[in-house]
């Protein structure tokens, strides 16, 4: 689950989809995603909100291997995370 979040940092991305839920041994979790963390890029391409993020989710394929970048705890970290889809 996701929600829209402008970011304010100078040097970060302005805008991502900010992680509201993450489920215990699912994708998300076992990829290393926790929940507010914000994804701000996906295979390479920005998030500019929610929206942005299901359209590119939808866009391939159930068991599909991404490439996300996320901001955690507002700061610079913006570890490249690759994760498995799953529906």
């Amino acid at each position: 689950m996701f929600c829209h979040v402008p970011l304010s940092r100078e040097d970060a991305p302005t805008s991502g989809a900010k992680i509201t839920a993450v489920f215990a041994n699912g994708k998300a979790s076992l990829a290393g995603l926790l929940v507010d963390d914000v994804i701000f890029s996906y295979n390479g391409q920005q998030v500019a909100d929610t929206v942005s993020l299901n359209n590119k989710v939808y866009a391939v394929g159930p068991n599909s291997t991404v490439e996300i970048k996320v901001i955690r705890n507002g700061g610079p970290f913006a570890k490249a995370q690759h994760l498995v889809l799953g529906f």
